[in-house]
């Protein structure tokens, strides 16, 4: 990937046709990605933090969230250390019924990071699977298996 720098300083009067082309590589200056919301799913004690990708409208008229996992965080009173915050990098995404979450203020979340620690993706999958299902059985008791 080539980095997104300006061919030409606009005040400076070159013509900006005059920069050098390379064969087979458009240089084009895309947009930025616009910055994703952050919403969270809490299960008792614990809180999966997610990245929002898209809303979906299903038939039944219920909008599902199409959601990317980043932080996982237990709080446990009980324990010496009563906050253990997990920056989860998986390629898995869920689709979870919007109603579920809740909102995240950027204060809230960015003093989260400072604290989190990597955790490998085989024992990241792990804990997202044991939180889903505990969160399935708190929001769908009647559903769970």
């Amino acid at each position: 990937m080539l980095p997104l720098l300006p061919s030409c300083c606009e005040s400076s009067g070159v013509d900006s046709t005059s920069h050098l082309a390379f064969d087979g590589i458009e240089l084009s200056h895309p947009e930025p990605p616009k910055p994703r919301p952050i919403l969270s799913l809490k299960a008792g004690d614990q809180t999966l933090y997610v990245e929002l990708v898209q809303i979906a409208e299903t038939a039944n008229q219920r909008n599902m969230a199409w959601v990317r996992p980043v932080l996982f965080v237990h709080r446990d009173c009980a324990a010496i250390v009563q906050l253990k915050v997990c920056a989860i990098a998986m390629d898995v995404d869920l689709l979870w019924p919007f109603a579920c979450f809740d909102d995240v203020y950027a204060e809230d979340y960015l003093s989260l990071l400072s604290l989190a620690v990597d955790l490998e993706p085989s024992k990241a999958k792990l804990i997202v699977r044991a939180f889903i299902r505990q969160a399935w059985k708190l929001h769908w008791p009647t559903q769970a298996a």
